[in-house]
């Protein structure tokens, strides 16, 4: 299995540790003595399937909301699935999958109901009313910073408590990954000054890593709940994909051409080594382009290959 990324996993030795282990306040002491049995990550992972608003997912909108079907995805069903894909990608990269795991059964632990639609609608009057905007990240760290209590081992109830990594997952997660590739921040910042989805990236290349499982799960997923009630068929699908497909073949044979007009300029006006360069990539950007003008067919073939599969 390759583990490129273990040198940068969030574990004892890495330059972030500490920072990333740090909690508000001091955790009582495991009472199974100096030997531990659970890692700080794994302790946060406990201490959040064991909260109220975990409980809660349950009953929280994904996209559809209130629906008789069963087999709807719910927000629980939701931040199980981003758990396992982050799981598995985490453990291909060498990265540490119990952080993984801590910061996707976190991360939309405070989720308004009704979905994205519904934390607009709070978004609009909390700016009407109170001069700010709702979002589902700083309600989350408010959630395990100030609202959900867990008893401790004298019996008396604390806040969640949880390590920074973890917090910071929660307001890491919110947003769109960058096109341009998605890499931890250095900064350490203070939670409570998050206040819009993506404007610091996550602390952890395993916030990096639950971010894109949690587009990966609800892209997948909720196209799975389109098909089931009915607003989407096969074909539509298979357009959707097509039309997709027809829109980067464009942009990417517009810059492929202006890339092989730039080699092809090169090609006439440079010395000999610079043509001898030029005249391999000329030939791979043209096999490239051809690659592009025939890709919407390709992928055609793909989908008609799947669907047949499936039935």
């Amino acid at each position: 299995m390759i583990k490129k990324f273990e040198k940068e996993a969030m574990v004892e030795g890495n330059n972030k540790w500490e920072q990333a282990i740090s909690r508000m306040e001091k955790l009582y002491d495991p009472i199974y003595g100096d030997a531990p049995m659970r890692s700080e990550f794994d302790r946060d992972y406990t201490r959040v399937i064991n909260c109220n608003a975990y409980r809660r997912l349950k009953h929280k909108t994904q996209v559809f909301f209130a629906p008789k079907n069963d087999h709807i995805c719910t927000r629980i069903e939701h931040v199980n699935l981003v758990e396992s894909i982050s799981n598995t990608i985490a453990n291909y990269l060498g990265l540490n999958s119990e952080l993984t795991k801590a910061i996707a059964v976190t991360h939309d632990i405070g989720h308004s109901p009704f979905g994205h639609q519904g934390e607009r609608i709070l978004s609009t009057i909390s700016q009407r009313e109170y001069g700010e905007k709702f979002g589902h990240g700083r309600n989350g760290v408010h959630y395990v910073d100030d609202l959900e209590l867990l008893r401790d081992i004298a019996g008396i109830k604390r806040n969640l408590n949880l390590t920074y990594a973890v917090r910071d997952g929660i307001i890491g997660h919110c947003g769109n990954p960058k096109i341009s590739g998605q890499k931890p921040r250095d900064e350490f910042i203070d939670m409570k000054k998050f206040n819009e989805p993506n404007k610091y990236d996550p602390f952890t290349w395993e916030g990096c890593v639950v971010k894109l499982a949690d587009n990966i799960s609800y892209l997948g997923r909720d196209l799975e709940d389109a098909k089931e009630m009915k607003l989407l068929t096969e074909k539509d699908l298979k357009t959707m994909i097509y039309d997709a497909a027809v829109t980067i073949q464009g942009i990417g044979i517009f810059i492929a051409f202006i890339v092989l007009v730039v080699f092809i300029v090169q090609f006439i006006y440079g010395d000999d080594e610079l043509k001898q360069r030029r005249k391999k990539t000329i030939l791979y950007t043209l096999g490239g382009i051809v690659l592009l003008i025939l890709a919407p067919s390709l992928i055609n073939l793909i989908i008609d290959s799947l669907v047949v599969s499936e039935t």
